[in-house]
C-alpha cells in the first residue's frame, strides 16, 4: 500500500486531530517476512513519528514459498518485536 503520508506528515495530522497514537498495518511483499515488515516499518517511523505508533502486520504472503506455517511460526518473533497481533485474510 503507498500512502501520501509518511510517519511524520500522518503522526502530525493525527496529532492536529486530538489522536495520541496510530497503528499502521505491514503488508508481506512477495518473498519478505513478517519480522521484515515489522523492521521495515520500525525504519520508516524512527526519528519521525510524533505521538506513539504501532504495527499490525498483516499475513499476505504465505511464507516465501507459499507456505502459511512458516508466517504462522514467525509470530513469537512479531510478538517479541512488538506487534502482538497479526492480520489474516480468510477470503483468499
Amino acid at each position: 500500500t503507498v500512502s501520501v503520508h509518511d510517519y511524520y506528515t500522518g503522526t502530525r495530522a493525527a496529532a492536529f486531530g486530538g489522536a495520541t497514537s496510530v497503528i499502521d498495518f505491514s503488508n508481506q511483499a512477495p518473498g519478505a517476512t513478517l519480522v521484515s515488515t515489522i523492521e521495515n516499518k520500525h525504519e520508516e517511523a524512527h526519528g519521525r513519528a510524533l505521538i506513539d505508533w504501532g504495527v499490525h502486520p498483516t499475513i499476505t504472503q504465505h511464507g516465501n514459498g507459499g507456505d502459511l506455517a512458516q508466517s504462522i511460526a514467525e509470530i513469537p518473533a512479531v510478538v517479541a518485536a512488538g506487534s502482538p497481533t497479526v492480520k489474516v485474510y480468510m477470503t483468499y
